[in-house]
């Protein structure tokens, strides 16, 4: 203890209040758009709130919209690179 990645630490508090602020990522409706060749996308929806969450383990880029994103790794522009994530609010 005492030894945390700080950058890491902050992360995961923004991941935690983007969370807690949002009703539709505590329990709105999961639906994927893709899943396969290491790229996960999906909706989580309530209401009128929506969130396209995009994560990419593959080790080819991915065109992503890259509107209204609230955070994200490895993303240039609309290209999101290997090992990155996206999290897009469109609502």
């Amino acid at each position: 203890w005492g030894k945390e990645d700080p950058d890491l630490v902050a992360h995961f508090r923004k991941l935690g209040q983007l969370k807690k602020d949002s009703p539709a990522l505590q329990t709105g409706h999961l639906d994927f758009f893709q899943a396969g060749s290491g790229k996960i996308g999906f909706t989580r929806t309530l209401g009128t709130e929506i969130f396209k969450i995009y994560v990419n383990l593959s080790s080819t880029p991915w065109m992503v919209s890259g509107q209204n994103v609230l955070l994200s790794e490895n993303l240039e522009k609309k290209l999101l690179k290997p090992m990155g994530f996206c999290i897009e609010k469109w609502s």
